[in-house]
């Protein structure tokens, strides 16, 4: 995934502007790569206080899981599934996007 990006960001680095430009234009792809790291990083407490109500929980998350699993597949053995999934695009085919 980085990898075109990369290349995108490399190629107008050597073809248009200046040095400076090309190593503003990677310092931004960088930022672009790394924040979001830093963010998890500094927000992982947060987060590990909110999972530790799921471990507490894991048995029931598990088999509430298990059954979703098992109903959904029912479901598609049945084409119950495929008539649920037509009704539910027909409830969102006039839907617009508020932006």
């Amino acid at each position: 995934m980085h990898g075109p990006n990369l290349a995108a960001v490399l190629t107008l680095s050597a073809t248009t502007g200046t040095a400076g430009r090309g190593a503003l234009l990677a310092f931004v792809y960088g930022l672009g790569v790394g924040l979001p790291f830093l963010a998890a990083a500094f927000t992982l407490s947060r987060f590990m206080g909110a999972f530790a109500v799921a471990r507490r929980h894991a048995r029931a998350v598990t088999i509430a899981g298990g059954g979703m699993l098992i109903g959904v597949g029912l479901l598609q053995i049945s084409g119950a599934w495929t008539d649920l999934m037509a009704q539910i695009q027909g409830w969102v085919a006039g839907y617009q996007l508020p932006l």
